[in-house]
């Protein structure tokens, strides 16, 4: 899958001779990451009747929006960064952008995310979809 991202990007560079056209498919692909973000609730699995409880929602929310901020940041620096023509540290952005520091925001928004339901003592899917009385231990696998 990777080699066939580097041959699209390559095959858009070679059509429109210009080095920073290899970067549109990363640019393409970081404005559909923020639409994805906005709506990621719905690709979570868990029942929207417990996803929008006020003891739970709060959480999700405050994560959707640190990863929404971040791709956006990154989609506007590589918009940026590629009309300017400044292919050199677009690539280096990319690459920064890229892996490193989508763990880091995964590590950060995981762990947040786990404190602020933990935060609300709301109820986990889990006690949810049973029908547990409170008090709740709360979601205990994954965010």
């Amino acid at each position: 899958m990777y080699a066939l991202g580097v041959g699209i990007a390559s095959g858009l560079s070679l059509l429109t001779r210009d080095a920073a056209a290899y970067f549109l498919p990363a640019i393409i692909s970081s404005a559909l990451l923020v639409l994805i973000a906005l709506v990621s609730h719905l690709t979570r699995g868990c029942p929207l009747d417990w996803f929008w409880r006020e003891d739970v929602r709060p959480a999700y929310r405050s994560v959707t929006w640190i990863w929404t901020l971040f791709f956006t940041m990154r989609l506007v620096i590589q918009i940026s960064l590629y009309q300017r023509g400044a292919t050199g540290t677009l690539a280096w952005v990319n690459t920064l952008l890229g892996w490193p520091v989508t763990i880091a925001v995964l590590i950060i928004s995981y762990v947040y995310g786990i404190w602020c339901l933990h935060q609300l003592n709301g109820p986990g899917v889990h006690e949810y979809k049973t029908g547990k009385e409170p008090p709740w231990e709360g979601q205990a696998r994954g965010f």
